[in-house]
C-alpha cells in the first residue's frame, strides 16, 4: 500500500514541478537528434507525437525536457500550415516555424 512516500511527499514534488519558472520560449532551437536546442536559454523542446488521438486533440504536442531528464507537458500543437504550427502557454500565443533542421518560435502579438 505504500511506497516509501506518503501524499504530502507527492503533493510536494509536484508542486515543485508546477512551480518551475514560466519559460520564455521565443528563440531559434537547433534540431538535436529528436529534440530541438535554443543555446541562449539552455531550454530543450520535444516535439512529440500522440499514439492514440481523438477529435478534440491534435496528433502532435509539446513538451519541455528538465535538467532531470523529465518532460514537462507544454501544449499541443495546431497546425497552421505544413510548417508552422500554434501553441498556448499560461495564456501566451506561440507559433512555431519547422524547417529541416531548426525550428523558431515567437509570440504572437494580440490584435
Amino acid at each position: 500500500m505504500f511506497s516509501g512516500e506518503n501524499d504530502t511527499t507527492r503533493i510536494r514534488k509536484k508542486l515543485n514541478i508546477m512551480n518551475t519558472k514560466i519559460i520564455q520560449f521565443s528563440g531559434n532551437y537547433t534540431r538535436q537528434g529528436k529534440e530541438f536546442f535554443n543555446s541562449v536559454t539552455n531550454t530543450i523542446l520535444i516535439i512529440a507525437e500522440r499514439k492514440h488521438t481523438s477529435p478534440k486533440k491534435t496528433p502532435y504536442f509539446l513538451l519541455q525536457k528538465l535538467p532531470n531528464n523529465k518532460r514537462l507537458y507544454i501544449s499541443s500543437l495546431y497546425p497552421v500550415t505544413d510548417t508552422e504550427y500554434h501553441f498556448d502557454y499560461h495564456g501566451v500565443k506561440y507559433k512555431i516555424h519547422l524547417d529541416k533542421v531548426n525550428i523558431n518560435v515567437s509570440k504572437i502579438e494580440k490584435k
